[in-house]
């Protein structure tokens, strides 16, 4: 009973320190908040299964958040090759209020009331930013997200999100680092031409390397491309005005767009700020998923322990190899004696009863 009790509280600790980097990770994998909560507590619960292992394994090398993201990634693996077999039916559908309630969690609404600590400190967060448009832009990051492959997903959302290094990131995924920095030199780019496809923006993206020959022209390239920017820029400008100058005269309504295209203006994002603001550790959770993933733990835990109590007693009742061959060995020894002693009573008989015919016939 006692290891079971250690790795609970082992693992209550990474759910308390890792909980919501383990849910955004399975949720940027998937896409789907109601299967991230299911996989989320699937990942935990794996945890608690191999945790003594595991630490016994590695030993001082062992790293939990490397180790625990490893099983998230995994299982998102394992649902998706269930899913090409049957499909998957989150348990939070099957009762129709939770349904309703984590529709409605995943609405505007929640967002409204989450408004302030959705983009975390750094990233240019600010307290009066419409929660449409963070709807809106977290959509356009899902599609975006949904059109890059798994593996260039996985790469993304470790590096940035985990802030893993190439080479823990090639340990977790079994793969060669020189394939990692591939992935990840891939999903950047991908993720820009995406993301300008759905949303029209222009990413800031500092960390794409630049070759030396691009770092060389690059001098030629702006004064080459000064005019047209200056020109890009003067439109923006002008089209921003008229959006201020029909706001003011009330011709014309603000509508999504253009509240979406005066917060570029005000914010030049790269990929982190927008990973960080919908997927980082102060994006939006759902409603007592920690509870949660706590209470679910502690049943599995008790689940084993009443498992452990069985096979302990299956074992108690069972008899070894060599018991069983003692045993039968003592069995043939003590049925051997007793024929040997049947016998001996049969020729006892056989003489008394010769004895007692000879009295009988010479009197």
């Amino acid at each position: 009973m006692e290891p079971i009790t250690s790795a609970a509280q082992a693992v209550d600790a990474l759910i308390s320190k890792y909980y919501k980097l383990v849910f955004h990770t399975i949720y940027g994998l998937t896409g789907d908040w109601e299967e991230s909560q299911d996989l989320t507590q699937e990942t935990f619960q794996k945890a608690l299964k191999t945790i003594d292992d595991a630490r016994a394994t590695s030993g001082e090398n062992f790293h939990a958040r490397a180790w625990l993201l490893r099983i998230a990634v995994n299982t998102v693996r394992m649902q998706r090759r269930r899913r090409n077999l049957f499909r998957f039916i989150p348990f939070s559908f099957m009762d129709k209020g939770k349904a309703e309630a984590s529709e409605q969690e995943t609405d505007s609404d929640s967002l409204t009331t989450q408004a302030a600590p959705v983009q975390p400190v750094g990233y240019g967060a600010t307290e009066g930013a419409d929660p449409a448009e963070l709807v809106a832009e977290r959509d356009v990051i899902q599609r975006t997200m949904a059109r890059l492959s798994e593996p260039l997903r996985e790469c993304l959302l470790l590096s940035i999100l985990g802030d893993f290094s190439t080479g823990e990131i090639a340990t977790m995924l079994d793969v060669q680092e020189a394939a990692v920095r591939q992935r990840l030199a891939r999903a950047r780019k991908q993720f820009q031409q995406f993301y300008a496809l759905e949303s029209g923006e222009q990413l800031n993206d500092s960390d794409t390397p630049i070759s030396s020959m691009e770092k060389h022209l690059e001098p030629q390239k702006q004064q080459s491309h000064k005019g047209q920017t200056q020109t890009s820029k003067q439109k923006k400008v002008r089209k921003a005005s008229r959006v201020q100058r029909d706001q003011k005269s009330g011709t014309s309504q603000c509508t999504m767009d253009s509240l979406h295209f005066l917060g570029v203006l005000m914010r030049n994002d790269s990929i982190e700020s927008l990973m960080h603001r919908h997927y980082g550790s102060t994006a939006h959770t759902p409603a007592n998923l920690e509870q949660r993933l706590h209470a679910s733990v502690q049943n599995k835990a008790a689940e084993l322990q009443r498992q452990q109590l069985v096979e302990a007693r299956i074992l108690e009742q069972r008899m070894s190899r060599r018991q069983v061959v003692r045993l039968v060995a003592l069995s043939t020894a003590g049925l051997g004696i007793l024929n040997m002693g049947l016998e001996s009573l049969q020729a006892f008989e056989d003489a008394l009863v010769g004895q007692e015919a000879t009295q009988t016939a010479y009197p």
